[in-house]
């Protein structure tokens, strides 16, 4: 201060001082005690035991959306151009050879099949016309064979005209199961020739189709294991083999790119009942597990970071 310190004051400073140090002689850092020799050990094995824990061999897994989809399944296509009248059998019905499923606008068709009849009865007169005029004058037998190739090509136009016409009605080429999206997505629309309209596939020819990612693609080896676990039945896993994959990802519906994969469930011993199978049934989705080759479980744990880092630096 700037007045000379009294002796009558200096008590108050010392005393606060002698407060003051022992309160930081209090907060000073404290010494870490040392470890025993016998806690030492145990850390030293739990981290041997850890690290060979790390290399604990399992199989590297993948999940990826799944769907049950026909085997092979009869492609319903459209026979010409035109417009669907009328679908006669709805989506998940059952049909057997020979029953109509739908039904194209046939009115040209119709019309065409009746000019070329009028056409063809026009040249059978002329060519009966010509054949009675050829016992009278014998210089009109030449005519015979004209109206004879004339009635051949109107035979032929009205021959076609029924065969298109009988086209309009497009019936099962076997048994099995109607699929297609819905009857209101079809009526009144204009197919092109070849364009598939529907399918027809046997219920109990199903297998699975998969959307595997990007990044789990070393997983996709035929033969591969894979495990459907169905939205319906989640608790109940169903059996499958991988049977074909894709070189190529292609973008999926939600706009991500994918792998189309495609396995074959496991067919169940005679007289077996599985009981997952009673829920896997044609368009039922899950979520399928595909299992790879062995990899050490630092790996497993750690390949999403080590793919993304090695990407990040280009090491």
């Amino acid at each position: 201060r700037e007045r000379k310190w009294e002796e009558k004051d200096l008590h108050i400073p010392t005393r606060l001082a002698q407060i003051y140090g022992l309160q930081w002689t209090a907060l000073g850092t404290k010494k870490r005690s040392r470890l025993s020799g016998k806690k030492k050990l145990w850390l030293s094995g739990a981290a041997i035991l850890g690290l060979l824990t790390l290399c604990i061999p399992v199989p590297v897994t993948s999940l990826a959306p799944a769907e049950i989809v026909a085997s092979a399944p009869f492609i319903v296509t459209a026979p010409m151009d035109g417009v669907i009248k009328a679908l006669h059998v709805a989506p998940g019905t059952f049909v057997k050879s020979g029953t109509p499923l739908l039904s194209l606008d046939d009115t040209n068709y119709r019309n065409e099949l009746s000019i070329a009849a009028q056409e063809h009865s026009v040249a059978d007169a002329r060519l009966r016309r010509a054949s009675l005029t050829a016992f009278i004058d014998a210089a009109t037998k030449r005519e015979i064979a004209i109206a004879k190739a004339e009635r051949d090509l109107a035979l032929t136009r009205k021959n076609y005209a029924a065969e298109r016409l009988s086209k309009t009605v497009i019936r099962a080429q076997k048994d099995g199961l109607v699929l297609y999206s819905d009857v209101k997505d079809w009526m009144g629309r204009p197919v092109a020739t070849g364009q598939s309209i529907m399918e027809i596939a046997s219920p109990n020819a199903m297998q699975l189709r998969l959307e595997a990612p990007i990044v789990d693609s070393a997983v996709l080896n035929i033969g591969a294991r894979v495990r459907l676990f169905l939205d319906s039945d989640p608790l109940n896993a169903v059996e499958a083999e991988l049977s074909r994959a894709s070189f190529y990802a292609r973008p999926q519906a939600g706009g991500e790119l994918a792998y189309d994969a495609m396995a074959q469930f496991e067919t169940p011993p005679p007289g077996a009942l599985i009981e997952a199978r009673i829920e896997a049934r044609i368009g039922a989705r899950g979520v399928a597990k595909i299992y790879g080759q062995s990899a050490p479980l630092g790996y497993w744990l750690l390949r999403r970071p080590i793919t993304a880092l090695r990407q990040f630096t280009g090491i």
